[in-house]
């Protein structure tokens, strides 16, 4: 990366503060330019915290004297086996510029720092991997860092052991900072990290919106008008200064004087309603005194489900409210018009959603067009912190805070004015100021009944997901003694607390047009059980090429869905690490039916499959037949043989046992 020494750093401060007695610099942003490796830096970063292996951060520095454009540029993590994640921590979006001194945060699911982020990301950095900030087109990364001499990114490029940073073991509050560190600013860059990084505790991360400061040198006086915006637009700006001015307070009580967000996510009955438990329902807030239009923000769950695009305007302290129907319903339902969760007598939806939420709990991510996270709900645990079965009463916040446990409250209220589609009643405020609104939390989410109410049994929600799938085999994992494609598997896990008939669920793989369904057998899986379809069962092929594998319920609802690239080695495994609500994680190694791992050993094949065991093909799937099948077992002559290489002379010649000739077959 480029060197900013000491002595540069001095004469730039001083030419700039030479400048601003000199009545040089005035108040005008300096257009941004295009950067060279070094420009933006890795400035701190840690892979666990106190809350564990995703309480991970990485936050960026401009240490230029410029403005610096990222459109399009990446965040993007290693394994410390190689291979690079195949979903980036951050994109930026187009025009996304970072002023010269200014940071930039980005956080795990379960980051626990007091300093709000300015982008979410859901995958965890290994403690062994490597981060880079990639310019797409820049040839080689702007900056990079590593914990391992394997992974695909660290400084120098070629390493020894002790020019590699030591993998973060412990969840102490601690991270890696670039020196000089501290207020003399992350400046150093010699293209080695252990050179350039130092290990500090507590963390101490900036954001956006921290004091700008370049290379010690305050720039709050040298740059009066520059900002820390990522959009000149009202509608998607974040807020440049942590404070909030009273006007746009609409109830001091209930709000935090660090957080000043846009739009919130205000209310989620995730338990339904009483006539249907699936009548779910969200309910977003807009905080600023202007109307926001949706179009482009999407509302998703932690796996991608649900994933909603919203639409629409919702005005200046305002609600939005989003119900759940049927796929049918969300593209032929008039608003108003029948029925859908709430009696239209009495309030109005704006959207509906398909594909429910868990009510065992789950986090969801408000994103606006520039994916930058705008707010979450539950972010920081497994279960629902609020909300109730017992009368479905919703989870509410209790004002414009940050997200947290302490954040959400049950409703309470004995009257509401709101009936469901079988006019009782909602157990709720849909577009209506939260009941919870400026109250403290409850030591226990669900407040103890009046009277003895008898509603239904909720109905329990099936939630089997993908848990596993190996597109490009190298060993013969179904034991019919061949390496082909019949080895590629499917493994999917249930996780509810319910068994689940699999009878009418699906599994496909969306891939160079699609493929055909496969009909799971109508079994029953088990809380907790795992199921392996292997390809000789599916015929459905995972293409090395990449693709989509979906699980689809019995009514034709996508439950869950995992893309993936192409697949450069076999035995090559994407699996979820934990098993079943881990995040998404490549390369595995092949666990059909065990527990999902990062390594393992190829297990002992049944007696009398060892002699017949072909060696697997070496070539992906991609490449046309008419090459496969002169090489590949079956019909191919096994150009793979090590013995077919050990004769330099060529005089040598080999019979080839050919079960679909009768003619004899040699290779020399």
């Amino acid at each position: 990366m480029a060197h900013f020494g000491a002595m540069a750093r001095y004469f730039l401060v001083f030419f700039l503060l030479g400048g601003l007695f000199a009545g040089a610099l005035t108040a005008t942003v300096i257009p941004a330019h295009a950067a060279s490796p070094g420009d933006v830096v890795i400035s701190e970063f840690r892979t666990r915290g106190p809350n564990g292996a995703t309480d991970d951060f990485v936050e960026l520095y401009n240490r230029t004297a410029l403005p610096i454009n990222m459109s399009g540029w990446k965040v993007e993590a290693a394994t410390g086996l190689g291979s690079i994640d195949l979903l980036p921590l951050v994109t930026f979006s187009s025009n996304f510029t970072l002023q010269s001194g200014q940071h930039f945060l980005a956080v795990g699911p379960r980051y626990s720092g007091l300093v709000p982020a300015d982008a979410t990301f859901i995958q965890s950095i290994a403690d062994d991997g490597g981060i880079a900030l990639i310019d797409p087109n820049n040839a080689v990364p702007i900056d990079q860092v590593g914990m391992s001499i394997d992974s695909a990114f660290h400084e120098p490029e070629i390493v020894d052991p002790s020019e590699i940073l030591s993998p973060l073991s412990t969840d102490a509050d601690q991270s890696y900072e670039r020196k000089d560190g501290g207020l003399s600013d992350s400046c150093v860059d010699t293209d080695n990290n252990p050179h350039d990084f130092s290990l500090i505790s507590p963390s101490d991360p900036q954001n956006l919106s921290s004091p700008l400061r370049l290379c010690g040198a305050p720039l709050s006086t040298l740059t009066p008008s520059a900002t820390p915006t990522i959009s000149p637009t009202p509608t998607i700006t974040l807020t440049p200064t942590n404070t909030i001015s009273p006007a746009d307070t609409a109830a001091p009580s209930a709000t935090s004087a660090f957080y000043n967000p846009s739009v919130i996510i205000n209310e989620i009955d995730w338990a339904g309603t009483s006539a249907d438990s699936t009548a779910q329902w969200i309910e977003l807030y807009n905080n600023q005194t202007y109307p926001i239009n949706l179009n482009g923000w999407i509302l998703a769950g932690q796996y991608g489900y649900p994933s909603i695009n919203l639409n629409g305007v919702i005005p200046a302290r305002g609600y939005y409210l989003l119900v759940h129907g049927s796929n049918t319903q969300a593209t032929t339902t008039p608003i108003p018009g029948p029925c859908v969760v709430f009696n239209p007598a009495d309030v109005t939806y704006d959207q509906i959603f398909t594909g429910g939420l868990y009510t065992y709990g789950q986090t969801l991510y408000l994103k606006d067009p520039n994916n930058f996270t705008m707010d979450t709900a539950n972010l920081y645990s497994s279960k629902w912190p609020a909300g109730s079965t017992t009368k479905h009463a919703s989870m509410e916040r209790r004002g414009v805070v940050p997200d947290s446990s302490d954040a959400w409250i049950t409703y309470a209220a004995t009257t509401g004015t709101v009936r469901d589609c079988a006019n009782n009643l909602v157990y709720g405020t849909p577009k209506n100021q939260n009941w919870a609104w400026g109250k403290a939390q409850t030591p226990s989410p669900t407040p103890a009944p009046t009277k003895k109410p008898t509603p239904r049994p909720p109905t329990p929600f099936a939630h089997v997901v993908i848990n596993e799938f190996l597109p490009r085999p190298g060993f013969d994992w179904n034991n019919d003694s061949a390496v082909n494609d019949y080895d590629e598997f499917i493994e999917i896990e249930n996780l509810g607390p319910i068994n689940v008939n699999l009878s009418g669920w699906k599994l496909d793989n969306v891939s160079n047009g699609g493929s055909h369904f496969y009909s799971l057998p109508g079994r029953t899986l088990s809380s907790g059980e795992r199921a392996v379809y292997y390809g000789s069962v599916t015929k459905i092929p995972l293409y090395d090429s990449g693709g989509t594998v979906r699980l689809i319920n019995s009514r034709g609802v996508v439950v869950d869905a995992r893309g993936y690239d192409a697949v450069k080695y076999p035995d090559q495994s994407t699996c979820r690490l934990p098993d079943g609500d881990g995040y998404w994680t490549v390369p595995c190694f092949p666990s059909p039916g065990l527990e999902n791992a990062r390594t393992g050993s190829v297990p002992a094949l049944p007696p009398g499959n060892v002699a017949s065991q072909p060696p697997a093909c070496l070539l992906p799937d991609t490449v046309p037949e008419v090459f496969r099948e002169p090489v590949c077992h079956p019909f191919g002559a096994d150009i793979w043989n090590p013995g077919y290489w050990g004769d330099p002379a060529g005089q040598l010649k080999f019979p080839v046992q050919d079960i679909y000739s009768k003619w004899q077959t040699t290779v020399e």
